[in-house]
């Protein structure tokens, strides 16, 4: 096989090549290096390690060629955020203060794809803690998009979306608060899951990672299939692989009022281009046109984060002792939104915090809640984003604070954050699916959300949804 053809496989089917010994691991992840050179350049990761995915490749090599019983996703290479605690590599959190920090032990989640066999490869690129959206990254450098180079990645699980997007791994982890794996894979044409995540409530561990908000956060996959979404979850999860399930008579909610409000032009093209292909196939296209969440959610989302984050990173930082308080942190932060954010946090009281999670984020809840059971649907679906990726200011280091929607200046982290903030402030899994390019040759993303622990059949129904819309194409080499 070329290099290109390498490169081009998913996780599913390169591990059934070196299953059926018709590819070496070896020489699979020398490819992806080789790809890596090729795009180093454009910042999707904060470090790697060469030397050390090579040796677990030979590994694997030997194993197989001796008869050994090989774990499932044995020779498979990945990448993680940086803010998920990795012993073979620093966990910076992406900002200068953690840049050699090296835990003593793996995050529980990643450890289980590495105990399957899987090799880690590098950390991925991100936004600087996770407060933003557009992994521009003064420690690490901002990360580009493989589409267009003069654009965003999104964030702020940037750097991994990228590194999928770019075939230099097939797979990878990011963490989602508002949004943080599904905008990086709306903009960067992957797949992304955000798994359930409520309180103590989760389908994933959040151990071993750089907090904001134990409300809100989670580890979620990121993959150029869906059925490496499925393949990663079920490790994760360890459970049975979600299968794809029938289309016909599904019914899936369309919220109209909140989530399609103020949208690209074309992203509302390819979104509605996508709907009728799915009525097409035997869905029921379902109008909804009274989920009550705009308040709740202002009030709710990003008060929560900001009551909790410098709590969660001083508790992350006495559990893992890298020598330093949040305030060592603070002192080092580069980029000057992070910093406002930072200030911001030590403005939300105990009694307005309270008061969000026991009336506004209950009252998210319950209209969801209400919302499938009223309309009888299995998910709500909508535009991940509501604009493709946006240009970077100059050098791609000035702060990208705002970005147009047909023509009109908006905040870009209010627009990009926009559609997948509710869901991930009520705890809901969601997947965003790439939709189609722009005129411009930019990824959209079609967003699809499920009550709560709905993960499985979540993942079943984005299998058909995928397989209805097809692969959008790759970017260019």
């Amino acid at each position: 096989m070329t290099s290109s053809e390498l490169i081009e496989m998913n996780a599913v089917q390169a591990l059934a090549k070196m299953r059926r010994g018709e590819l070496s691991a070896e020489i699979y992840i020398g490819a992806l290096l080789e790809q890596y050179a090729i795009h180093v350049d454009a910042c999707a990761f904060a470090s790697v390690d060469t030397s050390g995915a090579l040796q677990a490749a030979r590994d694997v090599d030997i194993a197989r060629a001796a008869g050994r019983d090989l774990p499932p996703l044995a020779g498979l290479p990945f990448v993680a955020k940086d803010n998920i605690n990795t012993t073979a590599l620093p966990t910076s959190g992406g900002t200068l203060a953690l840049k050699n920090f090296r835990p003593r032990e793996n995050a529980p989640v990643l450890q289980k794809l590495i105990s399957a066999g899987a090799i880690l490869f590098g950390k991925g690129n991100m936004h600087e803690l996770s407060f933003g959206v557009t992994t521009q990254n003064t420690t690490f450098g901002s990360a580009q998009n493989p589409y267009d180079r003069e654009r965003i990645v999104g964030g702020s699980s940037g750097g991994s979306a990228a590194a999928v997007a770019q075939r230099i791994v097939p797979v990878g982890l990011g963490t989602d608060t508002g949004g943080s794996v599904r905008i990086p894979a709306s903009l960067c044409g992957v797949c992304g899951l955000r798994p359930t995540a409520h309180g103590d409530s989760r389908r994933y561990s959040a151990a071993g990672v750089i907090p904001l908000s134990s409300t809100r956060d989670t580890i979620g996959p990121l993959a150029r299939s869906v059925a490496d979404i499925a393949l990663v979850d079920s490790i994760v999860t360890g459970s049975e692989m979600a299968l794809a399930a029938p289309l016909r008579g599904a019914r899936i909610g369309v919220p109209r009022r909140f989530f399609w409000n103020d949208v690209d032009d074309q992203v509302v093209e390819i979104i509605n281009s996508a709907c009728q292909r799915l009525m097409e196939h035997g869905v029921a296209l379902v109008e909804i046109d009274d989920l009550d969440i705009a308040g709740s959610t202002e009030r709710a989302s990003t008060p929560i984060v900001l009551y909790e984050a410098l709590r969660e990173i001083q508790s992350y930082l006495d559990t893992w002792n890298p020598g330093m308080t949040v305030e060592d942190i603070e002192a080092k932060i580069g980029g000057n939104d992070v910093r406002e954010l930072f200030a911001l946090c030590r403005k939300i009281t105990e009694e307005s915090y309270q008061n969000i999670m026991s009336v506004d984020r209950v009252k998210m809840r319950n209209a969801y809640a209400e919302c499938f059971e009223k309309y009888g649907v299995e998910a709500l679906l909508f535009p991940t984003t509501p604009v493709p990726a946006a240009t970077h200011r100059t050098q791609h280091l000035e702060l990208l604070d705002s970005v147009f929607v047909n023509g009109v200046e908006a905040n870009t982290f209010g627009t990009y954050t926009r559609n997948t903030n509710p869901g991930s402030t009520a705890g809901l899994p969601g997947i965003s699916i790439p939709a189609g390019l722009t005129k411009e040759g930019l990824p959209v993303g079609i967003a699809l959300d499920a009550p709560e622990f709905h993960d499985r059949r979540l993942i079943s129904l984005a299998l058909e949804v995928e397989r209805v819309l097809g692969h959008i194409r790759g970017p260019e080499a």
